[in-house]
């Protein structure tokens, strides 16, 4: 007869463990779920040691200035695709900063002062007021455009008790002038509107508008 065969149960399962074990080791690194108090489900996932990643990291921005800019767009929007939301919040952080110009002060820079002087024209006495004080390169602006002649002609033309205004204290040699004629400057005009708006009393703390005084 021959011998009964041992029971190999205990030997597989042990087999099986270590196989097992292997696998997960070769398998890539699933995400770690996170319920967070709040019920917002969040992943992370587990990065190489320090020194690989900066091996790696520096291969991959080596790579990245050797490719065109459309290639490095592409490239970049793969990467924002792959990234959750929380990723996309620190990107957006990053970014927002870098995205905001000051355009009024960037035009004069590039020789089109009559572009941002336009731009301001449009603001009312307040608004017109904030922006002399953003920084000195939009009080240039502001000045040197006369943009505050600019508001009285607007109002005189527009409203009819700023034209009596007008016609009372005889503002018409100073207003709807070119600049090539002779005119006081910039703060002159400003002067006016504080002193000579309709709806000043003359009675301190009585009126509302900027600079009011009087």
């Amino acid at each position: 007869m021959e011998p009964e065969a041992e029971d190999k149960t205990p030997e597989l399962m042990n087999t099986s463990s270590v196989m097992d074990s292997q696998n997960d080791d070769l398998s890539p690194k699933k995400s770690t779920v996170l319920r967070i108090s709040n019920g917002t489900v969040t992943g992370s996932r587990k990065r190489p040691s320090e020194g690989r990643y900066e091996k790696e990291r520096d291969v991959c921005i080596q790579l990245f200035d050797q490719w065109t800019e459309a290639h490095q767009v592409e490239f970049v929007e793969h990467l924002i695709s792959r990234m959750c939301h929380y990723q996309h919040g620190h990107i957006n952080a990053y970014l927002k900063p870098m995205l905001q110009r000051d355009f009024i002060t960037a035009l004069p820079a590039q020789g089109l002062d009559h572009i941002a002087e336009n731009i301001l024209s449009f603001l009312d006495a307040r608004s017109l007021c904030a922006a002399e004080l953003v920084c000195k390169e939009w009080q240039r602006v502001v000045s040197e455009g006369m943009l505050w002649k600019k508001l009285v002609e607007r109002m005189v033309r527009t409203d009819a008790l700023w034209k009596g205004l007008s016609e009372r204290h005889q503002w018409e040699k100073y207003l709807f002038k070119n600049r090539t004629t002779e005119v006081p400057p910039n703060s002159y005009y400003h002067s006016l509107y504080p002193k000579n708006h309709p709806g000043h009393r003359g009675e301190p703390g009585a009126c509302s508008a900027i600079g009011c005084s009087p």
